[in-house]
């Protein structure tokens, strides 16, 4: 997507200086050795509000094996809902929040 859209700024991204400069996100892998430290009970839900992870369910194991509870809106709403709201940013940005409680 970078290349493709001229508005796009940044094109090529140094993910070790993103990193460095705690520009990027946590691993799910730092995510739950996060949690584990806090002592979060394994029975809490816990909502990834982005879309589909990068790498998927391999990506993903680190997390859900340490906190089985893990929901993603697209698995929380109904089907004919998700669908409509893949195109609409806006509100899928408005569903984060009103889950993540304001």
């Amino acid at each position: 997507m970078r290349y493709t859209y001229p508005w796009w700024k940044e094109k090529v991204i140094d993910s070790n200086a993103k990193r460095k400069d705690e520009l990027c996100p946590l691993t799910m892998e730092e995510a739950a050795m996060v949690l584990k430290a806090l002592d979060i009970d394994r029975s809490y839900q816990i909502y990834i509000a982005d879309g589909e992870i990068y790498g998927g369910q391999r990506r993903m194991a680190a997390l859900t094996s340490a906190y089985p509870n893990v929901v993603r809106k697209e698995t929380l709403l109904p089907s004919d809902i998700s669908g409509f709201l893949q195109n609409h940013s806006s509100q899928m940005v408005a569903l984060d929040y009103i889950v993540l409680g304001e």
